[in-house]
Formats: structure tokens, sequence, C-alpha cells
């Protein structure tokens, strides 16, 4: 099945879906790390997961907050909406159910898109502080 298919596969039973995650995450270069799975979020109740991605229920004010952010077409072939990557790591953050085990540090946040991730953070309603923690990753010195 092609990335198409799939995509049509997925607004058929989701049709507010927007894909998240480190779909968007890795095609920009945030993580190295490969996805196996999409990440889908929507407002309907999720009957289950499809074969090939992970949906995820997000509240009407989840969609209100981050609807003039929403990328018309994705940046793959799913013809899918999607969050741009910005908001995609402050959702990350936010509901911490689709990291599928990567941490802190298998994300770093390109120098060029720190003022969008501060602006994702605010419209999430994500504290400061923790924005600032994924902000400043690198440029902490760590304890070996």
């Amino acid at each position: 099945m092609n990335d198409k298919e799939k995509g049509d596969i997925i607004k058929k039973h989701y049709k507010d879906a927007i894909l998240i995650g480190n779909h968007i995450l890795n095609k920009n270069n945030w993580t190295t790390q490969i996805p196996h799975r999409l990440c889908i979020a929507t407002n309907i109740t999720p009957k289950n997961d499809l074969d090939f991605c992970n949906i995820y229920f997000r509240p009407k004010e989840w969609f209100e907050k981050i609807s003039s952010e929403i990328i018309k077409k994705d940046f793959s072939s799913y013809n899918i909406e999607s969050l741009p990557p910005s908001l995609c790591l402050a959702d990350l953050i936010l509901y911490k159910e689709h990291f599928h085990g990567l941490h802190i540090d298998d994300y770093e946040i390109p120098d060029e898109d720190k003022e969008d991730f501060k602006r994702a953070c605010k419209t999430l309603t994500i504290p400061e502080n923790i924005c600032d923690e994924w902000l400043n990753y690198y440029n902490t010195p760590k304890i070996r």
C-alpha cells in the first residue's frame, strides 16, 4: 500500500485527521529517529489504531488552538493536513503518549526554528521552564 492509499484510509475513518509526531520531526531533521508508524490526531473518539498508524484523541480546544498553524499539505505523500515541526514537538511534550521510547536527547531544534518552538509552547500552554529546557538542552553542560 502506498502513502496516498494510507492517507485515503485515514481520511475515510477520521475526516479531521492531522498528521502529528515523529514523522514530521524526522522529515524536518528535528530527529534522526525513523518512526515505524504515523501518528494522527483526531477529535473523533478513536475506534482502534490502523495497521500503519496510531490514532490519538485531541479535544476540540486543541484543534481551536492549532487551527491557524495547520499545514494544508504535509511534508510527505500522505496528503493529510499536518502540524509544523514546532507544534509537533510541543504536542509530544504536552501529551507524552507518542514519544515511543525517545527522549529529549533524541531531538534537536534547529536554531532557525527556536522562535517558532517558543510560540508553539505558548499556543499549547506549555510552561516556559519546560520549553526552555528543550531549547537549551544542547547548550547545557552534561555531567558524565
